[in-house]
């Protein structure tokens, strides 16, 4: 399955001290490695999750829509979303029937 990575912090000093974009990075590419998944894309956002509208997320969905990417990685729920009603519209937007 060809997937995207995408990790998140939400200061730069959680970037510096606490689970860094690297270390998340690293988790998400040895599970990818070791479930046979192809890693398409790297993406990170520095910020909070109250909102959808981060860079690096919309990176990493443009690789969904456009069909590049069939899945996305995360660490943690939490480093994607804090939101169910945003969760819902990312799961509703690419991963229901007849989505993308």
């Amino acid at each position: 399955m060809k997937v995207v990575g995408y990790a998140r912090v939400s200061t730069g000093k959680q970037a510096e001290f606490g689970l860094s974009l690297g270390d998340q990075k690293a988790r998400l590419q040895k599970y990818a490695d070791l479930y046979d998944h192809e890693v398409v894309g790297m993406y990170e956002d520095v910020g909070s999750a109250s909102t959808l509208h981060r860079a690096g997320l919309a990176d990493a969905r443009m690789q969904l829509v456009s069909g590049r990417a069939e899945g996305v990685l995360v660490t943690s729920l939490d480093r994607l979303t804090r939101s169910l009603t945003d969760l819902q519209t990312l799961l509703e937007a690419h991963f229901h029937e007849g989505g993308k």
